[in-house]
């Protein structure tokens, strides 16, 4: 069974002196949104900082100031994000970034990211960035802000999305018995998430997703194993570059994306852990507020 692992992703800043969006808005309605995406909440985690639902087609987070929604199969994320504009304060939103990556199987998505532009300019006055190939791998975004003069914090952003995982993983990822201690221990996140808050599922008959939360630092993993489709992706706000390299190892993808958004420009340099694989893409743009966007896509190397 075929499924499309790739992620959608939304993100939304709110001005924290009007409102809070862990305070001032129901459970019910992030439910509703959920829906609206084609998706539906299977569970919960929280801190006092940020809460955690994880969902049907991969995660929802939730702080006082800003939320991040991932979803994958054939949602429709941007409906979501529209009805978030049209039913809460227009004075609420400082800034929005919607991002699409390149899909599997792109010809049963219900829209592609120019359709769903097109809807969100309709509310928004916002700029587009391509970052790669697009006739193969590349990261397109959508970012909207209200005012230069509106600074909102918005925190780092790294992630590594892994395609065409080894045999070996893909037997491990299937496996029956599958556990959380299994899955950290194989992607080698046993200590990094020792001190937080894990959420999970798995799903039937394969794949695996986590939220895990400590503080409002969180770590997401979402894993489609199917072969012909298989899908890594690890998405935190904590700097996982260090992890890339041990990761590979176990995974041994056919290629990977790496994207790193923060307010430093520093350059992102691997090549010198990862000799089996040659970066075929590299792009930077320089978003609002002096954020800096870097993507980068690898390819496993040919056996000379």
């Amino acid at each position: 069974m075929l499924f499309e692992g790739a992620e959608k992703k939304a993100e939304i800043f709110i001005d924290r002196a009007l409102g809070s969006l862990l305070n001032d808005i129901p459970t019910q309605y992030w439910h509703q949104l959920v829906a609206i995406a084609g998706a539906k909440i299977l569970s919960c985690i929280e801190t006092s900082q940020c809460r955690a639902y994880l969902l049907s087609e991969s995660s929802l987070f939730v702080w006082h100031d800003r939320l991040l929604i991932l979803t994958c199969g054939t949602t429709h994320l941007a409906k979501a994000l529209e009805f978030f504009v049209l039913t809460q304060p227009q004075a609420w939103i400082i800034g929005i970034n919607y991002q699409r990556k390149n899909e599997y199987f792109s010809q049963q998505q219900p829209s592609c990211f120019r359709r769903d532009i097109d809807v969100l300019q309709q509310h928004l006055a916002g700029k587009s960035y391509v970052s790669g190939d697009l006739n193969g791998h590349h990261n397109q975004l959508f970012q909207y802000r209200a005012s230069p003069n509106k600074n909102s914090k918005v925190p780092p952003t790294y992630e590594l999305l892994a395609y065409q995982i080894s045999p070996r993983a893909t037997d491990i990822f299937t496996a029956g018995g599958l556990t959380t201690s299994a899955v950290s221990q194989f992607l080698g996140l046993c200590d990094l998430l020792q001190q937080f808050t894990i959420d999970e599922h798995f799903f039937s008959p394969f794949g695996y997703s986590l939220n895990a939360l400590q503080g409002d630092d969180y770590l997401t993993i979402h894993i489609t194993p199917q072969v012909g489709s298989s899908y890594v992706s690890i998405i935190s706000n904590l700097n996982l570059l260090g992890l890339i390299a041990p990761m590979l190892t176990k995974l041994r993808p056919q290629s990977f994306d790496v994207l790193v958004i923060s307010e430093e420009k520093q350059p992102v340099s691997l090549e010198s852990t990862i000799n089996d694989y040659g970066c075929y893409n590299r792009d930077t743009d320089e978003l609002y507020q002096q954020h800096h966007l870097d993507y980068l896509n690898f390819k496993l190397r040919p056996i000379s």
